[in-house]
């Protein structure tokens, strides 16, 4: 029986490869939170209006910390390793940050929506008007998989530009449109399988289609924020692991809903927070920006961003070619694989897409010393002849 759930759940998760570019898995994982795991401090009170989390080139966290005396922003850098903050760029006007599908770093700063290289210089503006007027103050960024990039744009300090606060969606080809009028955005987020839009605002998330052009419809509520120790809460900032769960920062912490929108749990911060991402070596552990400081807490789930490739060209094809065929499975040691093959590169990915060894097929059916991973889910791919197969297993 145990063997035979974890075929059914192999071609559930296969079933979410085919034609998407996330992994969005149909069973509910809810178990989010580790038992006993609280966030961690990781800064003393050095910053102000800490927001715009987001792991930069799988190595570092990037953040945004505005001073009002100053009226400018900084990006810091924290290096988890060394447990080292930095200043990554200094004099901007940034707020929200996000990476696109490439990685590039793209940036919310003063009234446009900007691309940032690794040096922090500003390489692009992808967005700066609309109707003709530059933006109010855009907030929040998310980038899609075809290029684009939703923003929020709300009224915050001084007088406003635009007639009202909106919600944006600029296209590869740099064409902006006005996909949500007439709504007080914080936060925005898509899907694993970028099918639906999250908007956070007030004390309800919303949802809405996305279609094949940017454009949005079918709005509803996705989730109603709890109340918590007696505080009535407002959403900001939000982050989503691979399975859909949603991460919302709120004034006490971030209140987590499953991709049904239901209520699971809540981490508590101090002093409330704006915004959340998820980073790390196994992008398990989520950073949560309060109003003066940077939190972290390590979950369970990795997260999903799509700059991390979540799954590769070779497994959106998956369903034009063959299965690999692995045994024992589950493993826990030695994985044995019988190949199409003898010649050719063996690559194993874990399920956040992440490239974890790949070496030259020099034997017929080797094997692989899997002892070494920690117990979860793994993807193998074989590419021969400009052919490949691909198999599941899962370490235990």
């Amino acid at each position: 029986m145990k063997y035979s759930f974890t075929i059914i759940r192999f071609m559930l998760v296969l079933t979410f490869f085919i034609g998407h570019s996330g992994i969005y898995a149909q069973d509910t994982h809810t178990d989010v939170v580790p038992n006993g795991a609280v966030a961690k401090k990781l800064s003393s009170d050095d910053f102000s209006f800490t927001e715009g989390p987001v792991w930069y080139r799988d190595s570092i966290l990037l953040f945004t910390s505005y001073s009002s005396r100053e009226n400018r922003s900084k990006i810091y850098s924290y290096n988890s390793i060394e447990n080292k903050f930095g200043v990554f760029r200094d004099n901007i006007a940034a707020n929200g940050l996000t990476c696109d599908k490439d990685g590039n770093l793209l940036s919310t700063n003063g009234h446009s929506v900007v691309m940032v290289d690794q040096n922090g210089k500003t390489t692009k503006t992808l967005a700066s008007n609309y109707n003709n007027k530059p933006f109010t103050s855009p907030n929040d960024i998310i980038a899609d998989n075809k290029g684009g990039v939703y923003f929020s744009d709300l009224h915050i300090f001084g007088s406003p530009i635009q007639d009202k606060d909106a919600v944006y969606y600029v296209d590869s080809t740099g064409v902006v449109k006005r996909v949500i009028e007439d709504m007080g955005s914080n936060g925005v987020i898509l899907s694993p399988d970028g099918k639906k839009l999250y908007v956070s605002g007030g004390e309800d998330v919303y949802s809405y289609d996305v279609a094949p052009d940017g454009s949005l419809s079918g709005q509803s509520v996705f989730a109603e924020l709890q109340i918590i120790d007696g505080v009535v809460t407002g959403s900001d900032g939000m982050a989503i692991d691979i399975y859909g769960n949603l991460y919302v920062s709120v004034y006490t912490g971030v209140q987590i809903f499953s991709a049904q929108g239901t209520f699971i749990t809540d981490i508590k911060i101090p002093k409330g927070s704006l915004n959340c991402d998820f980073g790390g070596k196994d992008f398990k552990t989520l950073y949560i920006t309060e109003f003066n400081s940077l939190y972290s807490i390590d979950l369970n789930y990795p997260g999903f961003a799509v700059s991390r490739n979540n799954t590769s060209a070779a497994i959106n094809s998956i369903s034009k070619q063959s299965l690999l065929t692995l045994y024992p499975n589950p493993v826990q040691n030695v994985l044995h694989l019988n190949l199409p093959a003898k010649t050719g590169i063996l690559e194993v990915f874990d399920i956040t897409g992440k490239s974890l060894l790949q070496r030259q097929i020099q034997q017929d059916n080797p094997s692989l010393d899997v002892s070494d991973l920690e117990n979860g889910i793994y993807f193998v791919k074989v590419v021969s002849d400009n052919q490949f197969a691909i198999g599941k297993f899962v370490k235990q």
